[in-house]
């Protein structure tokens, strides 16, 4: 059987010096706005949701919308390519301009990563205070059910009591029943 083409064994390592780059891209301002941006539109949907299907369409339609527009930029405009340089320059044009989605691509890559772990802190933090709160609830119900049970119980019995009372008692106040009756 043949060797599979590998897409990972195609690519390049990582070296430690991209993975400074990286670290370095990550200080800059630009990429903490698109980190807070991408934080915002993780923020807009419901935490306790677990199939996060809003949050899925969503990112479907942000992809397409960058699709087209990458589509609309590779789209060639210009008077018809006849000569052998011009069609290089379009070559070189098309390949400069999927460099630069690759580098966008990446970068969005990172991008979602970062802002992937600030989001899960987030949802942590506030899945563990309506936790707190529920457990409050919880215990204030509990606490209310007990009460009310124990004066619903008490209730019967004074109740029970005062028929019992009630069965005892004679017209003559003695107390006692007359068997007769």
């Amino acid at each position: 059987m043949a060797p599979r083409n590998n897409k990972l064994s195609k690519n390049k390592m990582v070296e430690a010096d991209d993975v400074d780059d990286f670290a370095e891209e990550e200080k800059t301002d630009s990429f903490q706005d698109e980190v807070e941006n991408e934080l915002a539109f993780l923020q807009q949907f419901p935490v306790t949701d677990p199939d996060n299907k809003a949050r899925k369409e969503a990112e479907k339609v942000r992809e397409i919308a960058i699709k087209k527009m990458r589509k609309s930029k590779r789209k060639y405009t210009g008077p018809p390519l006849v000569s052998e340089s011009d069609k290089e320059a379009e070559r070189a044009r098309k390949d400069r301009i999927q460099k630069e989605f690759n580098r966008a691509s990446a970068r969005r890559s990172r991008v979602r990563r970062v802002a992937n772990t600030r989001y899960f802190y987030w949802s942590n933090k506030k899945l563990e205070k309506m936790l707190e709160k529920s457990n409050e609830d919880l215990y204030r119900e509990n606490f209310l059910n007990t009460h009310t049970k124990k004066a619903i119980a008490d209730a019967e019995e004074n109740r029970n009591t005062l028929k019992s009372h009630a069965h005892t008692m004679t017209g003559n106040g003695n107390g006692f029943e007359n068997p007769q009756q």
